[in-house]
């Protein structure tokens, strides 16, 4: 993570399960990610319908 920050490349992290996951990644400055800890996988229509109608 400090080789893409110093690169100023954004860091995504994939597969966040657990809140003490967030937490660790917040205080390693990613700030991009993704994982279970806050959806399941959705198809296309189903994220429309339940974050946009």
């Amino acid at each position: 993570m400090t080789l893409a920050q110093t690169l100023k490349l954004e860091v995504i992290a994939e597969g966040l399960e657990t809140k003490e996951q967030a937490d660790y990644l917040l205080a390693q400055n990613c700030h991009l990610v993704q994982g279970y800890f806050f959806s399941k996988a959705m198809k296309a229509g189903e994220i429309i319908k339940k974050y946009f109608c």
